[in-house]
């Protein structure tokens, strides 16, 4: 399953490095200052990674800030 990142966030995320084709790997930075490391969004939105983590519970209005692994 994949979610959207929030929009606020798109344009950064579409100017850091492709880590792969179209996929750029960030770390999410969270309200509460938590670190969620090693996430793959494609085209500057889709959240598409799955390990160690379960969006299910993220509310994806806590991220606050979005940085580049590249």
């Amino acid at each position: 399953m994949s979610y959207k990142l929030p929009e606020r966030f798109r344009d950064k995320v579409s100017g850091f490095p492709e880590s792969s084709y179209g996929v750029s790997l960030v770390t999410l930075v969270l309200d509460d200052g938590t670190k969620m490391r090693h996430v793959r969004i494609a085209w500057g939105e889709e959240i598409i990674d799955d390990k160690e983590m379960t969006f299910r519970q993220l509310e994806l209005s806590r991220i606050v800030d979005v940085e580049s692994e590249s």
